[in-house]
Parts: structure tokens; sequence; C-alpha cells
């Protein structure tokens, strides 16, 4: 109820003061911790805790700043991070989440430098120069390239940014970086001659010569004794009735 809302927002404002006199607690592992200190759960902020007042337990609700407090092999870390929009898992070097567009969690992002490449991903020379001395992943996890093209291990990778899928190139299919928005409805094979239904009844044979110079002044009937039309002749005589 009202009372209930009030003592919890009046529990929240006092912890925030006490974290910062106190500084942060230590609810290490997982927060877990902290099941039984509230005040320390909710100030532990920084490693991702929340006190669950509806199971009375410090739960860890986020991966904290850069993502690493979801590194392992641990499901529910696993599980963690995947539910985590600003973090991608990779399950090298035990297991690594790090934030998304960063070298923690993606060789290209890295630097183009031998010594800087090879802590990408968390080390131990995961990720490499490449031919094109760009900082590229040397697994299956990391770069799509690097997958068989049979089995399930290219549909299972986690590499960034979306995963990988097969696609087929040339009759043969290939492992390839999964697009993250792929059109929904594409044209699969555009018809060559898209007119199905053109004019029923065309004109098929137009006048193929017609006059360019006609007859500016076509001639009529020539005149006659008693006729009444009036006019002039083409030396512009008057016309005799």
């Amino acid at each position: 109820d009202l009372s209930i809302m009030l003592l919890n927002s009046f529990l929240l404002s006092l912890l925030l003061v006490i974290s910062c006199v106190l500084g942060q607690p230590d609810c290490s592992p997982a927060c877990s911790g902290c099941d039984d200190d509230v005040a320390a759960c909710q100030a532990a902020v920084d490693q991702g805790c929340a006190y669950d007042f509806g199971t009375f337990t410090c739960e860890q609700v986020n991966c904290g700043p850069d993502c690493s407090l979801c590194d392992g092999v641990d499901f529910n870390l696993i599980a963690l991070c995947d539910n985590d929009s600003r973090c991608w898992y990779v399950p090298e070097n035990g297991g690594i989440c790090g934030l998304k567009d960063t070298c923690r969690s993606d060789c290209t992002f890295c630097p183009d430098e031998e010594d800087a490449c090879g802590f990408g991903v968390g080390g131990n020379n995961i990720c490499q120069l490449g031919s094109n001395s760009e900082c590229i992943g040397t697994t299956c996890n990391t770069n799509c390239e690097v997958c068989l093209s049979f089995g399930t291990e290219c549909v299972d990778s986690r590499a960034p940014p979306n995963g990988c899928a097969l696609v087929d190139q040339g009759g043969n299919e290939e492992c390839v970086s999964n697009t993250r928005n792929p059109t929904t409805d594409p044209t699969i094979s555009p018809t060559d001659q898209p007119t199905d239904h053109p004019t029923d009844d065309p004109t098929r044979s137009p006048t193929d010569r017609p006059t360019n110079d006609p007859t500016p002044r076509p001639t009529q009937a020539p005149l006659e004794c008693g006729d009444n039309r009036r006019g002039m002749f083409r030396n512009a005589q008057p016309i005799i009735e």
C-alpha cells in the first residue's frame, strides 16, 4: 500500500546517503553476499545489485558499467549478459561479457596493432592481425569465416555483432555474419519481362509514310455561269457570276 511505498522510498534515499559516506559494499558473489543486508545491497549499484523485497534476497539485475560482472560460464551469468542490451557474451577465455562494439567483445574494434589486438576478447591472442593488417577473430565465436560450413557450429556461433548464418554462395554453403535486420520479403527471382498484360489492342501498323507536304488549298469544283459562289481565282482576279 501507500505506506509501504513511502517507507521503501525513504529507505532508498537513506541507503544512497550511507553509500556516499561509507563507499560501495562488497556483495560478491553475484550480489548474494548481501542477502541479509538490504542497505548494503541497495548501495552496491556498481555491482549491479538490487534488493528483491518479494524473495528477500539481493539479486544481480545487470552486468555492471562495463558488463564484466557477467564474465564466466555460469548459466545465470550468460543469461544475464544476453538480456543486458548493452552487452555481448563470447565463450572464449572462460566466458567474456563485454560492452557491444568494443575490443572486449569484438576483435574488429581492437586497434590494428599486434600487441593491442592480441589482448582483445580477454587476451591469449584470440584476436590477431589478418592479411590486411586488420584485427580479426581466430575462432568461430569471434569470426564467422572460421566456422565450419557443415553441422551446427556456424549457427551456434556467438560471433559479434549478431552471430552467424549459413548462406548459399554459388551452390556452396558458407558461414557469414548474420544480418541484424534482413529484408523480410526479398525478391527471390525477379521477372525478366515485367509486363505480363500489355495493351490488348495496340496500333500495330500505323501509317508508315504520312504525307509530309499536304496541298495547302485543295482544288474545288470549277465555277460555271450562274454559280452563286463568290471568291477569287488564284491570280486574285474577281470571279465572274
